[in-house]
Parts: C-alpha cells; sequence; structure tokens
C-alpha cells in the first residue's frame, strides 16, 4: 500500500477517483456534462482538466465542483506541474498553435494562444520544461511561456511522450521510436522498433526508463540502450508509483502491473479512463 501518495484515475462524463494500492478504487465521482483528459498533481493539489473545464482536490476523494476554464482557446489535453505551476496544453485537430493555461492553484487561470505547430505533452525537469508536439516539433522553457525550438526537426520524429530522469529526457513515439537529450534541443541515440509497435506513454521510475506500447514494454538505465520485453495485456497510457505500473485501456479497464510486461485488469467501468497518475503527496 501506497503510504505517501495515491493513484487518480480521471476520463469520461466527469470520472474522478482513487486509490492507494491501484486495486481497490473509491466510487467514481461522476458528472454527465464533464470529459477530463488529463491529471496532474503538484504543492498538494490535483488538477483535472479537459476541453471547456477543470476540477480540484486536495486528497482524491472530495473533489471541487467542475468550473470551466478561461473562454477560447482549444482546452486543455494535457497538463503537468513543475517550477509552481500547473501548465496546461491544447492544440487543434491539425496541430496548428497551442493554447497554454497557467495556474498556481487551479483557482486562477491565465491563458496564452501562441503559433507554431501545436505542443502536446511536457515535462519539468533540470530547471526547464521540454515539450514534444506535432509534425515532429520539440521546445524547451524555462517559464512555460517563452519556447525554444530544437532545430532541424522532422514530421517522422514526432514524438507521443517525454520523461525526464537522471539528467536526461527520454522521448518515445510511433513504430518504437525513442531518443534521449542532455539539454532538450539537441537530441541523439535515434532508435527506431517493431513497425506498428506504438509508445504512448515513457516513465522515469527512479530507477530506469520504462515505455509501455502494444506489444512490447521498453527498458533503459540511461535513454541510450534499450531492451525490449514482450507484453501482455498493456494499458494506452500508464503511469508508475510505489512500485507499481497502473494505466487504462478501452474502455474503461484499469490495469495493474509491479514489473511493466504483465498487467492484470483491477477494475472494469462503464466509462473510459483517460488518465491515470501517482500523486506523491
Amino acid at each position: 500500500m501506497a503510504k505517501n501518495g495515491f493513484y487518480l484515475a480521471v476520463g469520461h462524463k466527469g470520472v474522478r477517483m482513487s486509490s492507494r494500492d491501484a486495486r481497490t478504487w473509491s466510487k467514481p465521482e461522476m458528472d454527465d456534462r464533464r470529459y477530463f483528459r488529463t491529471v496532474a498533481f503538484g504543492n498538494n493539489t490535483a488538477i483535472a482538466a479537459g476541453k471547456n473545464d477543470y476540477s480540484v482536490t486536495k486528497d482524491g476523494k472530495n473533489w471541487s465542483k467542475a468550473q470551466s476554464l478561461p473562454k477560447g482557446g482549444n482546452g486543455i489535453g494535457f497538463i503537468t506541474y513543475g517550477n509552481g505551476q500547473f501548465i496546461g496544453t491544447g492544440t487543434d485537430v491539425n496541430y496548428n498553435g497551442t493554447t497554454f493555461y497557467y495556474t498556481d492553484d487551479g483557482q486562477n487561470w491565465t491563458k496564452d494562444d501562441q503559433k507554431g505547430k501545436g505542443l502536446l505533452r511536457l515535462v519539468w525537469g533540470d530547471n526547464q520544461y521540454v515539450a514534444v508536439g506535432g509534425s515532429g516539433r520539440i521546445a524547451r522553457s524555462k517559464d512555460g511561456r517563452k519556447w525554444e525550438d530544437a532545430p532541424d526537426t522532422k514530421p517522422i520524429d514526432t514524438l507521443i511522450d517525454v520523461a525526464y530522469g537522471d539528467g536526461t529526457y527520454v522521448g518515445v513515439g510511433l513504430h518504437g521510436l525513442r531518443m534521449s537529450s542532455q539539454d532538450g534541443l539537441k537530441w541523439n541515440f535515434k532508435e527506431r522498433g517493431l513497425e506498428g509497435e506504438h509508445f504512448n506513454t515513457v516513465i522515469w521510475t527512479g530507477e530506469k526508463f520504462v515505455a509501455v506500447g502494444n506489444g512490447g514494454t521498453l527498458e533503459s538505465p540511461n535513454g541510450r540502450s534499450w531492451e525490449r520485453i514482450p507484453n501482455e495485456n498493456a494499458p494506452l497510457a500508464c503511469c508508475y508509483g510505489d512500485g507499481v505500473f497502473v494505466g487504462s485501456h478501452w474502455k474503461g479497464r484499469i490495469l495493474r502491473s509491479t514489473d511493466g510486461y504483465k498487467f492484470d485488469e483491477v477494475l472494469k467501468l462503464d466509462n473510459h479512463i483517460e488518465a491515470i497518475i501517482y500523486a506523491e503527496a
């Protein structure tokens, strides 16, 4: 059982729920009018967010009534916490432009619409944000507002997720794509894997990078050399905390694993879970 944290899951029909061990989950909080795509935790606060709305909790059990995000923009598709603030990102279906949403506490929000290919995922590490997005775009920022693009990126090298650990950024994508960087601008050790084996999630466990895909799990101690292990029942989205990998798969399935390869279904809901995180208090 997690002693210092808890898992949070959010999704369709306003689903918000929590667990201490990723086996037994609280009764879902529901709202048929809401659709939460993402959730992040920081400063003892968790925020679930979607296209138009957000909801806040301190303990994973008691959630605020869903409230509206600032009007306009693309809504939030992904949210993270770093450097004392939450940053949400959203883009359109063609990845044209990024709407950034900023809040310190989940109560007061500002937004900023920026041009360029949309940034979809970001991570905070080594005193900067690194973000990945459409058409191969990769960028870094000290404050989450002014972005510097990595040079000479290509659409074929589009990354889906990015993680930071032990001084290294690692990005993963379609067909087993993975690469790493020390500064967020210059990317090296690019490899591709099996055709059709896509990686939607990469995680730093504190000891190694783990990328979970549909058919295989990749492990690396440094983001340069990788080992592929066939997996079973792998989730579409995944997190790690307290020695456990937890993820979701269509429709409404929550999956749990202690090794990142063999996942067991622990719960099935009527409504799909879009995102799961581990919130370390």
